[in-house]
């Protein structure tokens, strides 16, 4: 008797790097969570019926460079963020990306646990939860974008820091010395 591994197919969302949108049905095993998923991949991605924003045109097969994307969702909301439930709530926090993108939204950090030790630790995809874009790198305006949960790519990730719970357009940066 074999043992066959039982793949799905997912549609995900990828924003890459000079805010190129990517959509397209990913392979995940049974109980994958976009995070590992990410994770998991060294150099590229496959996805199939992948379409750029923008494009009525489908290609039947693309592959993705995991380096280019910022960060990735699940649409449908039918792939799991992370393999484990969050065990309390989620510290809010902002993180500037690479061109001055900011986002807000929660981590799973635990009680205690610095930000800083948090993000040495975890994996290359972070779980942003309830992720808003505060600022795009086009014209630098709040746009108050919600992304829902997001997995996002760490080195893309200039800096971070906590937030209280506040306003979706109660923003600021961090006071410079």
């Amino acid at each position: 008797m074999s043992i066959t591994s039982r793949s799905e197919s997912r549609r995900l969302r990828f924003f890459l790097q000079e805010f190129r949108v990517l959509e397209g049905l990913v392979g995940l095993g049974a109980g994958a969570s976009l995070s590992s998923l990410l994770a998991s991949r060294k150099g590229y991605i496959s996805l199939t019926d992948a379409r750029w924003s923008g494009s009525q045109h489908p290609l039947p097969h693309l592959v993705l460079r995991i380096e280019q994307i910022l960060w990735a969702s699940a649409p449908g909301a039918d792939v799991p963020l992370v393999n484990a439930p969050l065990a309390g709530s989620p510290t809010q926090a902002e993180l500037q990306l690479e061109g001055g993108i900011i986002l807000r939204g929660g981590l799973p950090l635990a009680p205690r646990q610095r930000l800083g030790d948090y993000l040495e630790s975890a994996g290359p995809f972070i779980p942003l939860h309830a992720a808003v874009m505060l600022r795009s790198r086009h014209g630098g305006k709040p746009v108050g974008a919600e992304l829902g949960d997001i997995a996002l790519s760490q080195n893309k990730i200039e800096a971070a820091w906590e937030t209280p719970q506040t306003a979706p357009d109660d923003h600021s940066e961090p006071a410079t010395g």
